[in-house]
């Protein structure tokens, strides 16, 4: 990963401060965790995507705009900070291949779950199938988390 421009610099202590603002719990709500990883990828991507480019000048608004109003945010300001963030975490699934941090996981877990049905459909003992799909989905799904990790792939 490149080392971060002063443009992420600026975004990161801006998340920082509105964290201690608006405190642990309301951190929480508004993912500002997942808001500055996805604000690193984007920095990440912006000299090679004029898409990411782009989103840089909104990342700012979306967080002068929050900051602006923390501590008392509105319901109408979290849903459209939230709705930003799931565009432009959209893009970053679809452009440039990224996965969100346990995903591979969450998708095998219910495949698998499906599976184990079907197979304890099969031995007409549902008890037997459900925990051995489960068992391989959680194996499959954790394999494939750590690949993605390991290939940076992972926002």
């Amino acid at each position: 990963m490149p080392e971060p421009t002063e443009w992420y610099r600026t975004i990161e202590t801006g998340v920082e401060s509105l964290k201690a603002r608006i405190g642990a719990p309301d951190a929480r709500d508004y993912h500002l965790d997942r808001f500055l990883k996805m604000a690193r990828r984007v920095d990440e991507f912006a000299p090679t995507c004029p898409k990411c480019r782009l989103f840089q000048p909104e990342i700012d608004k979306m967080l002068r705009d929050l900051a602006a109003n923390a501590p008392q945010i509105l319901k109408e300001q979290k849903r459209t900070f939230l709705g930003g963030m799931e565009a432009i975490l959209s893009h970053l699934h679809k452009g440039h291949k990224l996965i969100s941090e346990g995903q591979n996981l969450a998708i095998w877990l219910s495949i698998g779950t499906a599976m184990g049905l079907a197979l304890g459909g099969a031995f007409q003992n549902p008890a037997i199938g459900i925990p051995i799909g489960v068992g391989l989905s959680i194996a499959i799904g954790s394999v494939l988390d750590a690949q993605a990790q390991k290939e940076d792939k992972v926002i």
